[in-house]
């Protein structure tokens, strides 16, 4: 990247002739200003090229890492950001983590999009982003993609790849790992076994979904669809939609959740409903979060080696600053089922 001399909030203030907090609203997207201030501004970031201004400072690579809010109070991104962190330690690159401003991007022109993200690329100079599925903005992806930033995506179905981009991935085999849990369950003696997805936009929950599919076949099982409950990866979801197909006429023996918090919901309903977890009712997570071992019955999951995953996004996109392209754009990671007390035999079985 070419040196620049680095531009500040201040500085697009004073040349667009209005105050820093008018700037600052631009930057999270409101609109509330008056128009001409707010022409002014979208004009003044587009004549100083607000992409790709390195800080003057800088001595060692930046990293960004996009993140809303909700997303850093979670186990599963602070696991990851472990091993994220372990590696640009291991490399002496600089990490920046950001909560993502709020509101829809959708319709955002290419200069206000721009500007919305300038935080990511101005001051702080980072070059190159980790995009964590399902949390990425795909306008910001699509930023990356026309602006040639380099970029590693964690989680996305290298299925899904455009080949025009060659995305560079590090993901977890959603499928197999799903197969196994529902193989160990089918071993077990389970029959109807029921299951709550993620949210179906993003590719973790549609792998997962098919892989839940792809077992019952193998084992020559019916799928039912009123054996499939959506979630949307919170605890509450997973509740909810246990409720439902704990409700269902020939009841599920066993539910497989598409990861930890949802299970932990599917958990809470089955004791509302007098049901007794890992007796009465098995009951698989996946994400193999801190709580899945202290909860009581602990809970059977599946384990992501999330400090791996980490530490391979921030060497490959290591590699892709430095000009490196990596010898395998698709780093898949196998998943590895812990079973624990929330699993056993069928009770009927076990009469």
């Amino acid at each position: 990247m070419p040196d620049k001399t680095p531009v500040t909030d201040a500085d697009i203030a004073s040349i667009a002739d209005v105050s820093i907090d008018a700037v600052n609203r631009v930057l999270t997207g409101d609109k509330s200003i008056p128009q001409a201030e707010y022409e002014r501004i979208v004009e003044t970031f587009r004549d100083v090229d607000h992409l790709h201004i390195p800080a003057a400072t800088r001595t060692a690579p930046s990293i960004g890492i996009p993140l809303p809010f909700m997303s850093l109070i979670g186990d599963y991104i602070g696991e990851v950001m472990q091993g994220i962190s372990s590696g640009a330690r291991e490399l002496g690159v600089n990490l920046n983590m950001y909560t993502r401003p709020e509101g829809s991007t959708e319709n955002l022109s290419a200069d206000e999009l721009g500007i919305r993200y300038q935080h990511l690329f101005g001051e702080t100079g980072n070059d190159g982003l980790i995009l964590i599925i399902p949390d990425v903005d795909t306008q910001l992806l699509h930023l990356c993609r026309t602006q040639q930033i380099p970029y590693v995506l964690m989680n996305h179905d290298p299925d899904e790849d455009d080949n025009n981009f060659n995305e560079v991935i590090v993901a977890i085999d959603n499928r197999t790992a799903i197969k196994e849990a529902m193989s160990y369950l089918i071993g077990l003696g389970h029959r109807r076994i029921g299951f709550i997805t993620g949210l179906m936009q993003t590719s973790d929950a549609k792998q997962r979904r098919q892989g839940y599919i792809e077992a019952l076949e193998a084992a020559d099982i019916t799928f039912d669809p009123n054996l499939v409950g959506t979630g949307n990866w919170l605890e509450q979801s997973g509740y909810e939609a246990a409720l439902s197909l704990l409700k269902v006429p020939d009841v599920p023996t066993a539910i497989v959740a598409s990861n930890d918090l949802m299970a932990l919901g599917a958990a809470r309903a089955a004791s509302e409903m007098g049901l007794r977890v890992g007796k009465d009712l098995s009951l698989i997570g996946f994400d193999d979060i801190a709580l899945a071992s202290e909860v009581s019955p602990s809970l059977t999951t599946i384990a992501q080696p999330m400090d791996e995953l980490g530490n391979a996004a921030v060497k490959l996109l290591a590699q892709l600053i430095n000009g490196v392209s990596p010898s395998s754009p698709h780093v898949l990671f196998e998943a590895k089922l812990v079973v624990r007390q929330s699993t056993s035999a069928p009770a009927m079985q076990r009469r």
